[in-house]
């Protein structure tokens, strides 16, 4: 066999050697045997959340590392997408050129209580997944804005309400559920339903109050609250029914 390909080699044809990906060289090439294995590993390409659970306030970042090492030249073309949320460029995609060695930190943010799942590629084969735990972002304040000031004692009145609510650092998550109740002035008891309500969304969440008890006369007490994880938020107004 080594005298068969010394004469091939001597020719200057074409000489094949089964590797883990098959290589073919001439014979003013072959030097030494060629052996291309995978560029790509478990231990040269790594990812992992460093920042997880933030909340999901638009604003505050979770953050997912990437780790590459003893690159090749031809596998150095990172992208990073993401099924929720977005990154610090503002989009659901990230890429960038890597080095032979190189550490990228990926910075995730999302306005909803959820799971995200972030991947990476090397020029688009090698693939890695990491999730991000999205927690809810509780509002600090909650406004609530009746579109009247007044209403009459009939079946037939209603007021359109409209709740906000804010949080110091960023916005509050989408799909949080806000709790309607009245009380009058005079007892505390309800004077009426509150239909058609809406979750949170962009910070805002609507109501429609529908006056039930028409012998009462004095103010109306419109409330909206939110539970969070210590405790209630409360969010006051009043209407006059008169």
């Amino acid at each position: 066999m080594k005298h068969s390909i010394n004469r091939l080699l001597k020719h200057g044809f074409p000489v094949c050697f089964a590797t883990t990906i098959l290589a073919c060289h001439k014979a003013e090439d072959l030097k030494t045997p060629v052996i291309e294995t995978q560029a790509i590993t478990a231990d040269n390409f790594v990812m992992y959340v460093t920042k997880d659970k933030p909340p999901a306030d638009n604003y505050t970042y979770a953050e997912i590392t990437i780790i590459t090492q003893d690159l090749p030249p031809d596998y150095r073309a990172l992208t990073a997408t993401t099924d929720k949320g977005s990154f610090s460029n503002g989009a659901s995609s990230y890429t960038r050129q890597l080095s032979a060695a190189d550490t990228t930190r990926l910075y995730l943010r999302y306005n909803k209580a959820e799971i995200a799942r972030v991947t990476a590629s090397i020029n688009n084969s090698s693939q890695r997944e990491s999730f991000v735990n999205f927690l809810p972002a509780w509002p600090d304040l909650i406004l609530i804005d009746p579109s009247v000031d007044t209403l009459p004692r009939r079946l037939s009145a209603t007021a359109a309400i409209k709740a906000t609510l804010t949080r110091s650092t960023g916005t509050v998550s989408d799909g949080q559920t806000i709790m309607f109740y009245d009380s009058t002035a005079a007892t505390g008891t309800s004077a009426g339903i509150f239909v058609n309500t809406t979750p949170v969304t962009g910070g805002q969440a609507s109501t429609q109050y529908w006056l039930q008890d028409t012998a009462y006369k004095g103010i109306v007490y419109i409330k909206g609250y939110v539970l969070t994880d210590i405790g209630k938020v409360v969010g006051v107004n009043r209407i006059l029914v008169q």
